[in-house]
């Protein structure tokens, strides 16, 4: 009987042994989780291996962590001209182009004419303070109004511009001026004008900037200089003047247009 004791115990590894395959297996998951394919030598036999199913990770997978909260951001380059170059920072239009259309590509191009060395990006938030996520098919549709452009865009999960330019230090946002009210709105931070003000100046502390459009509100085309904008914040804001930019049409009525045509 003690012999084959000993038999038995000759086949098990010693406890540094163990802690070296361990090290081996982790090492080979992150390799796996970072995309890399990391060559180890498992000191495995044959019948102790385990039984991979490979699964490629896809653009599905990274939308979903997205929604889910695990990434924050996902960002498509369809145009690469200054990316990498002497471009210093982004400028984003967020929006949630349903659809996509020709003044907000003809607003984003004249606020990125107004800056020096800027990548110009579109930006689409998944997850929306007042309404549900969007679903991985709609991301991919909107997305691909992007790729038939040409024209880069983010994916993020980030509802507020604070987040955002937390997520973004040091870019240029392009907003409507109806926006730019509702930035500056304490209402938006509890009713708190200190609130505001403090989200407000550390943006400002990141080199967040707001690049400002006219936009029809109740029917009065207005621009920023309609805004009461505080002393501490007219900085961070700069207005597109009209006659730089000016388009009535919104994606709401395009909506409403392609609906009634397809009624037809």
């Amino acid at each position: 009987m003690a012999c084959e004791l000993c038999n038995i115990f000759q086949d098990l590894r010693s406890r540094e042994e163990e802690d070296r395959i361990s090290s081996q297996f982790m090492v080979k998951a992150v390799g796996h989780m970072c995309g890399v394919s990391a060559m180890v030598n498992l000191e495995l036999q044959d019948s102790e291996l385990p039984q991979e199913t490979e699964r490629k990770f896809d653009e599905n997978d990274e939308l979903q962590q997205l929604i889910d909260g695990q990434i924050c951001a996902k960002i498509y380059d369809f145009c690469t001209d200054g990316i990498g170059g002497n471009a210093e920072r982004r400028i984003i239009l967020p929006g949630s182009f349903n659809p996509l259309h020709e003044g907000h590509l003809r607003l984003l191009e004249i606020a990125s004419s107004m800056l020096d060395n800027v990548v110009p990006y579109f930006e689409i938030s998944a997850i929306n303070a007042d309404k549900p996520p969007l679903s991985i098919n709609e991301i991919n549709r909107r997305v691909e109004q992007f790729r038939k452009a040409g024209k880069n865009v983010i994916i993020s999960n980030q509802p507020y511009f604070y987040k955002k330019a937390e997520l973004f230090p040091g870019s240029a946002f392009v907003i409507g001026v109806d926006t730019a009210v509702r930035l500056v709105n304490p209402k938006y931070y509890g009713d708190d004008y200190n609130r505001m003000l403090e989200i407000l100046l550390e943006c400002k502390r990141m080199g967040t900037t707001f690049m400002v459009g006219g936009r029809k509100v109740d029917g009065i085309f207005k621009v920023l200089d309609d805004c009461e904008i505080p002393e501490e914040l007219t900085e961070m804001f700069i207005s597109i003047p009209e006659d730089k930019f000016r388009m009535d049409i919104s994606s709401t009525e395009l909506r409403q247009k392609q609906n009634q045509d397809e009624g037809k």
